[in-house]
């Protein structure tokens, strides 16, 4: 593809690729999963005879209906940036390298492994062939992993190709576990609209992109227009006529409000690689939405099912229409924070300062811990936020980046084009909540709350959840200790330090690989024949010694950042920022993700239908390896099969002799006596 696929066109794909490979006996991991939940309603005697559940849990953001919109009566408006943040330098430029890192990573969730049964699974209508199991061959499910992900020209392509080195295929490797996002929400929507009385069976527990209205489906797009009031949707939807006083307080971000006077007044300088000054940017920090109505005339609400359309075509309209109306991310402190890991894991060229907030708002390590606790971790937003110090000489650092720049005393407008910024500043105007939650707390915090009252009929959930935030709490203190010896799996902490703290050896040495960088000794030089850095000896300072220097560096005074009151914060600082907190929000997955098992369990214990429960993580190998170790050293599950492989060679196929009891849901269980 020349240009990013529509989703739908891509979900057709490889559907029509899947279909091709299960003439060759190769099913995709989305297949196995259809057919074992399959099972749960015709293993049932009775319509609504729950006898066992099936459950997915996927590494996706957490749905609309699950949480609220809360406006703050004490705080109306955002304050301007801190001169600081308005005098970050401009992006560095990203290479070849990151993209590279970007696509292996996405891959890391297994995205696109192919299955395939041993030869005695012969008892389900819809299992694979295996009569012909000897003749499976790598080549045909690297193939079909390929297949599935990119648009090549022709199937049958040679894998040695000069070409197919250097195509674009893994680009679109992570579009898998979207496809199957879209495919099983579907799916739901439709068990539920079919009999309500189905239980929920796909659960969403990644908090870090919660309130991003750009959903890859379009029914969920369209249910965040249900957060907003009558008034405010009215508002965002006469954008068009530009005028920022009848929008939500909460929706203005006063930087773009100060770009746009200058802009007017004609103080914004123009840089000389700029085009046609005409073409204004709305960045995704901006305070309109982009409008997609056609001069012929506007989409009305009416036009949105227009008969001559399908119905799944009428959605995606309804859906654009609705983003549309918003037009950005609605406020939250998952995805403030959550975003930060998409800058530490693949965009580290982009200028984005949480040093600034962690030293002025938090001011110290002990107060971080407890105010990242208590907001995420079973506490109420109230508690958290009183940690904060909010005075008007920290109002400025509450942003994290600003579409303004200032060099000198000339204003510039920052060039936004290489990455949204969703969530430009700390949401205290207004912001997400779990639904229903009083006092206001974040998703995860009432999912902990909510367990921690099942214990009126089960005193095994409020010690599940207690073991939960135990388990976390010292996963997290765990890494602050050691950073890269608890990253040995995923390498991406140490190597955005090398980055940063030594850019000089960095740029010297391959760092395709950030698991193998991680775990060396010594990586020879690019540029130098013989020479040798020892990388094993470079180790990422502590959470505790990273926070004192990032107070030391803000406390100096700096006469460089124009009216700032804080001092210059080096590269190094900058990134341990980062790392403290993406500490916890890589851990607060985890953390709602065994909440999450708990609670169906929970629910399920309630039913008198059920007496199995099937759960099934869809996830990165790093979660749910941690999965496994809180089932097993914390709740005293034990281990039983193991199938498959953890580490994989780059041109391996990612083939995978699934057992014959795991294509049947009675297997999964052992055989009781009548």
């Amino acid at each position: 593809f020349e240009e990013e696929p529509a989703k739908a066109d891509l979900d057709v794909i490889m559907e029509a690729r899947k279909t091709e490979r299960k003439k060759q006996n190769i099913r995709t991991w989305d297949d196995w999963f259809s057919q074992v939940h399959a099972q749960e309603s015709s293993s049932s005697s009775k319509p609504n005879d729950h006898t066992t559940q099936v459950h997915l849990i996927l590494e996706n953001s957490v749905p609309p209906w699950e949480v609220e919109l809360e406006r703050n009566p004490d705080c109306t408006s955002m304050a301007p940036a801190d001169d600081y943040i308005r005098c970050l330098p401009s992006d560095e430029d990203s290479d070849d390298e990151e993209e590279e890192e970007e696509a292996d990573n996405t891959n890391d969730a297994a995205a696109t492994n192919a299955v395939e049964s041993d030869a005695d699974a012969t008892n389900a209508d819809d299992a694979p062939d295996t009569e012909n199991a000897e003749n499976y061959d790598a080549a045909a499910a690297a193939a079909a992993i390929h297949a599935d992900s990119d648009d090549s020209e022709s199937d049958d392509s040679d894998s040695d190709s000069d070409d197919s080195e250097d195509s674009d295929d893994d680009e679109y490797l992570g579009y898998y576990h979207e496809y199957c996002y879209r495919k099983f929400m579907k799916q739901q929507l439709k068990d539920r609209e079919t009999n309500e009385s189905v239980p929920e069976w796909l659960h969403c527990v990644d908090i870090r992109g919660l309130g991003d209205t750009h959903d890859s489906f379009p029914t969920i797009r369209s249910q965040w227009t249900h957060l907003l009031t009558p008034e405010e949707l009215n508002a965002l939807s006469s954008q068009g006529e530009n005028n920022p006083s009848q929008l939500p307080q909460w929706y203005i971000n006063p930087e773009q409000t100060e770009l746009e006077s200058l802009q007017k007044e004609g103080l914004l300088q123009k840089r000389k690689d700029d085009g046609d000054s005409s073409s204004s940017s709305s960045s995704s920090s901006g305070n309109t939405a982009t409008s997609t109505r056609s001069s012929s005339g506007s989409s009305s609400e009416e036009e949105v099912g227009d008969k001559d359309g399908t119905e799944e075509e009428a959605g995606d309209k309804e859906g654009a229409e609705d983003e549309c109306r918003i037009g950005r991310a609605l406020p939250c402190f998952e995805g403030f924070f959550g975003q930060n890991t998409c800058i530490v894991y693949y965009d580290l060229h982009i200028q984005l300062a949480y040093a600034p907030f962690l030293a002025k708002c938090v001011q110290s390590l002990d107060n971080c811990h407890e105010f990242f606790l208590g907001m995420f971790f079973g506490g109420t937003i109230p508690d958290a936020l009183g940690r904060l110090k909010l005075t008007d000489d920290t109002k400025g650092f509450f942003h994290v980046r600003s579409p303004l720049q200032k060099i000198g005393d000339s204003y510039y407008e920052r060039d936004m084009s290489e990455l949204e910024t969703k969530f430009p500043f700390f949401p205290l105007t207004a912001f997400l909540k779990a639904k229903g939650s009083n006092p206001s707390r974040t998703w995860s915090s009432q999912l902990y709350h909510d367990l921690m009252n099942a214990s009126s009929t089960n005193s095994i959930f409020s010690k599940w959840a207690e073991a939960s935030r135990s388990w976390a709490v010292e996963n997290i203190k765990e890494c602050m200790d050691d950073f890269k010896g608890t990253d040995l799996d995923g390498g991406q902490w140490f190597q955005a330090y090398l980055r940063k703290a030594h850019p000089d050896i960095y740029n010297d040495i391959d760092v395709s690989d950030e698991i193998a960088l991680t775990n060396k000794e010594h990586v020879p030089s690019l540029s130098k024949w013989g020479k040798k850095y020892n990388v094993g000896e470079i180790k990422i300072p502590t959470a505790q010694e990273g926070f004192d220097a990032i107070l030391q560096e803000a406390n100096t005074s700096n006469e460089e950042q124009g009216g700032s009151s804080i001092g210059a914060i080096s590269p190094k600082s900058e990134i341990m920022a980062k790392l403290i907190v993406d500490n916890y929000m890589y851990t607060v997955v985890d953390f709602c993700t065994v909440l999450k098992m708990g609670q169906i369990i929970s629910r399920a214990a309630a039913d008198p239908k059920t007496k199995r429960v099937v759960l099934v993580c869809y996830m990165g190998s790093c979660h749910t390896r941690e999965m496994e170790e809180f089932l097993c050293d914390s709740m005293g599950f034990q281990r039983k099969d193991f199938f498959g492989k953890l580490d994989w060679d780059s041109l391996e196929a990612r083939k995978v002799h699934v057992p014959s009891h795991m294509w049947h849901v009675d297997g999964l269980f052992p055989k009781t006596k009548a």
